[in-house]
C-alpha cells in the first residue's frame, strides 16, 4: 500500500478499493462474514484499519463492494471468452465458463453461499441479493432473446422462464460444488450444463445452427 508522508493512502482510488475487496474475499472465505473484521482484512492487506476507512465507510460497505466486484469479474470473463462465438454456441461458451471448476470459481461460489445465507431474514440484504441474481438471469434472457431474433429459437418460447430455469440449474451446480468440490472431475459441471442447454434447444430450436 502506497502512502503519503502523513500516512494517508493515495493513487488510483478505485484500484485500491479493488485490492481491498480481493483481500476481504480471501478473509471471508477463510473465516466467514460474521467473524471477518476490518482488522483481519487490514492484516491481510498489510495495512491499518485507518487505511481501509479511507476507502470504505464501514464493514458493510466493503463487503457489498467485494461481493459485487467478484461477480462483475465473473460476468466480464464469461462475456470475454464468448466474444468471437455466435449462435447457440455463444450461450454454451459463456455459461460453461461460469461453471468451469477452478479455485476462483469455487471461491466465488462460496462467497455467494455466504452472502445468501447472511441475507436470509434481512429484507434489505435480500433485496440487494435479489437484484444481483436478477442481473445474471437478465443477462441470460438477453442472450435467449437474441437467439429468438435471429431465428435459432422459436418466437413463442417463454424467454423469462427459460432464463430463470438455466439460472436455477447453474445455482444448483454451484451449491453442489461448494459442498464437495473434490467430488467433481474436470469438465463434469460443463457436461451437465450442456445436457440442460441441449434440452432447451431440443424444445425450442427452429434450426440446428450448425451446433446441434
Amino acid at each position: 500500500m502506497v502512502k503519503s508522508k502523513r500516512g494517508r493512502p493515495f493513487g488510483d482510488h478505485e484500484a485500491r478499493r479493488v485490492q481491498i475487496a480481493a483481500a476481504a474475499c480471501r478473509v471471508m472465505v477463510r473465516m466467514g462474514i460474521a467473524k471477518a473484521g476490518l482488522a483481519d482484512i487490514a492484516r491481510e492487506m498489510g495495512c491499518t484499519t485507518g487505511v481501509l476507512s479511507h476507502y470504505f465507510s464501514d464493514k458493510e460497505q466493503l463487503l457489498l463492494f467485494a461481493k459485487n466486484y467478484v461477480f462483475d469479474q465473473a460476468f466480464e470473463r464469461a462475456a470475454r471468452v464468448a466474444a468471437d462465438v455466435s449462435g447457440f454456441e455463444r450461450l454454451r461458451v459463456m455459461l460453461g465458463e461460469s461453471v468451469r471448476i477452478d479455485s476462483d470459481m469455487v471461491e466465488r461460489c462460496r462467497l455467494l453461499t455466504i452472502f445468501n445465507g447472511r441475507a436470509v431474514g434481512d429484507p434489505r440484504l435480500m433485496q440487494i441479493q435479489a437484484r444481483r441474481n436478477e442481473r445474471f438471469w437478465r443477462l441470460i434472457e438477453a442472450e435467449l432473446t437474441e437467439l429468438q431474433r435471429t431465428g435459432v429459437l422459436a418466437a413463442q418460447m417463454d424467454v423469462s422462464l427459460e432464463a430463470r430455469g438455466i439460472t436455477a440449474m447453474m445455482d444448483g451446480l454451484a451449491d453442489q460444488i461448494v459442498m464437495k468440490p473434490r467430488a467433481w472431475k474436470p469438465g463434469e459441471a460443463e457436461a451437465l450444463l450442456t445436457i440442460y442447454l441441449d434440452g432447451v434447444l431440443a424444445r425450442h430450436g427452429v434450426r440446428g445452427d450448425g451446433m446441434h
